[in-house]
């Protein structure tokens, strides 16, 4: 074990900040204890190092989950796919007195052929084992925490960088062409409301700023939605599905019905891997028929509760304890609440370059807070898939009485009347019966009724 335990001077998601403005070379230190700390700390010492290279003190590599999933969240809870498209050098610290297979499988598993090019820093001069020496780069050995890393820095300028390529290749249809390895990129699936602005939040995920133009992802500032089946995109280490939005008003541009059901098409054929399910919400808007979609979510993706949470849009401060209390309250279970503003110049007739400036910059911020937010979740890899839908399956069920009485009325009355009739008629006596049955146990066709 190293003799010295030095802590990082703050988290990795700061560290890739500032290594990113800082336009260098970075360096990513791995490591399993104190010692992968103790070399980035010397090479933060090092005037040659500080001069050409940012160095990145990464979270220890757990021998205790080695699997996928486990080395997934590693790399989520790090940011490391926010270094998407950059070329780092990787320093693998190694300290103790011995190496087991244990982390030989790990490096392997993270790094893959790149090990070849991994500069291995070896606290013992006495370590030895065949696969460290024949299947990773230049050894230095005999590193002690009061020595000088000079020689470290010698062979980082000398090694191989390492591309991190977040991209996931999908067929046309949206199924994965190869399996996922530890940087593939952090697949989210966003649901909720039209209006709510879902598709703002995957184009900054994926472009990190409205500004750029995405054509998987349109947003709009009214009610009226723009998201009519499930768009897929991908960049800067995030892969979002963005789904249809529930509560379309008639004339609108998708009714909720077949909103629905493009969002079970996708479920049964697609599904996939999934780290985070986000509920969007618009802000101010909550209401029972939010708190009714997330009930019904809740049941349908009841293996990936850990994997959800709330996104409030247009909210201009943090939230207020009567806020948290709010919401806690509306999303029954859900743990992570976070607020969002992405307001676009085109919001606003007023396109100064003061107030453009100034709106670029606070949607940078709320962009950091909900990736470092997200990243504070620490979540594994939930699948999405038919076979692992709860009972409460996604449906829209109407009887064929009411679906011949609802065609005579849409050919022989006015929209308006419609209306009337559902937010009058229809919509309170659904409430009304799943009310009266519990309300754990509300009826899925009131909570998928046109709003």
């Amino acid at each position: 074990m190293a003799s010295t335990s030095i802590l990082q001077p703050c988290s990795t998601f700061e560290q890739i900040r500032k290594a990113k403005e800082d336009n260098k070379g970075i360096i990513v230190i791995v490591g399993h204890d104190g010692y992968k700390s103790v070399i980035a700390n010397r090479l933060r010492d090092t005037l040659g190092a500080t001069r050409d290279y940012s160095v990145v003190d990464t979270e220890y590599l757990s021998l205790l989950e080695t699997g996928l999933p486990e080395l997934r969240r590693w790399a989520s809870a790090n940011s490391l796919r926010r270094l998407d498209g950059y070329k780092v050098k990787v320093v693998w610290a190694l300290g103790g007195n011995i190496v087991t297979s244990r982390q030989l499988v790990t490096m392997y598993t993270v790094f893959g052929d790149y090990r070849q090019q991994i500069i291995v820093v070896i606290e013992s001069a006495t370590i030895t084992h065949p696969d460290l020496q024949n299947c990773f780069g230049r050894k230095i050995r005999g590193i002690t925490p009061s020595d000088s890393v000079l020689s470290v820095l010698s062979a980082v300028d000398g090694a191989g960088t390492f591309l991190i390529s977040t991209k996931i290749d999908v067929d046309t249809n949206g199924r994965v062409l190869q399996p996922f390895n530890v940087w593939s990129g952090e697949r989210v699936m966003l649901f909720g409301r039209t209006g709510a602005g879902k598709s703002s939040v995957a184009h900054m995920l994926t472009k990190g700023s409205l500004d750029i133009p995405s054509e998987e992802f349109k947003h709009g500032a009214s009610a009226k939605g723009v998201t009519v089946g499930v768009r897929r995109g991908q960049g800067r280490g995030w892969f979002v599905t963005d789904t249809p939005g529930f509560g379309e008003a008639r004339g609108r541009t998708i009714p909720t019905d077949e909103a629905v059901e493009k969002l079970k098409t996708f479920v049964s054929k697609v599904g996939g891997i999934h780290s985070y399910y986000i509920y969007v919400l618009q802000h101010t808007r909550l209401d029972r028929y939010d708190e009714s979609v997330w009930a019904l979510f809740r049941r349908v993706f009841s293996h990936a509760k850990e994997n959800f949470c709330i996104v409030v849009t247009g909210q201009k401060n943090n939230f207020a304890q009567e806020d948290i209390d709010h919401l806690a309250k509306g999303f029954e279970g859900c743990k992570k609440f976070i607020y969002v503003n992405f307001e676009s110049p085109s919001d606003d007739q007023d396109k100064s370059e003061n107030l453009v400036a100034l709106r670029k910059k606070k949607a940078n911020k709320s962009l950091e807070r909900l990736e470092e937010e997200l990243a504070n979740m620490r979540v594994t890899d939930g699948r999405c898939h038919i076979n692992n839908l709860s009972h409460d399956r996604l449906s829209y069920i109407k009887d064929t009485s009411t679906a011949r009485v609802g065609a005579w009325i849409q050919t022989e009355i006015s929209e308006w009347l419609i209306d009337i009739f559902q937010r009058y008629v229809e919509r309170p006596t659904r409430y009304v019966t799943s009310k009266a049955r519990g309300r754990d146990k509300m009826d899925e066709d009131f909570v998928l009724l046109l709003q």
